[in-house]
């Protein structure tokens, strides 16, 4: 209550600032923990990143049954196929959270998040639900992997 309101002509909701910061700084944090997770997925079925750099053309070689991965395992074209499509949920549910995590922390600028309460906003709290129920619908509903190539995260 001791800040003055903004001037409807003269402040915008959304300045060049604010259009910088958020393109810039936070899609690059949301992309870097975007990539952290897939390339995690891919290290934990044995693709170490140093080995998934230039590895598309063989990767997406239909005839290739025998690719090995950074331990001597072998995949065939299926079993690549199921853990491109399991990276792509990683990702996509990662920068859900980080979306989740942006709104909790740009709630508000000078107050803490505890000071300012989590659940006075009812909206954003549905809205937070909302998202998270779609992430698991889009994870878990069988048929997700014929429609928008999405894998049950194990």
């Amino acid at each position: 209550m001791h800040l003055r309101p903004r001037n409807p002509k003269r402040d915008r909701l959304v300045n060049e600032p604010l259009a910088a910061y958020s393109y810039f700084q936070i899609g690059a944090i949301q992309s870097f923990a975007g990539f952290t997770d897939y390339f995690t997925a891919m290290a934990q079925e044995g693709w170490f990143p140093l080995l998934c750099v230039g590895l598309r053309p063989q990767w997406e070689n239909h005839h290739l049954q025998d690719l090995q991965d950074s331990y001597g395992q072998e995949w065939t074209f299926g079993q690549r196929l199921y853990q491109q499509y399991t990276c792509y949920t990683v990702f996509f549910i990662s920068i859900e959270m980080c979306q989740i995590a942006d709104v909790l922390i740009r709630k508000t600028r000078r107050l803490s998040a505890f000071q300012q309460g989590f659940f006075r906003n009812k909206i954003l709290v549905i809205a937070i639900v909302f998202q998270v129920c779609v992430g698991c619908f889009l994870c878990y509903c069988p048929g997700m992997p014929n429609i928008f190539n999405f894998m049950p995260i194990r």
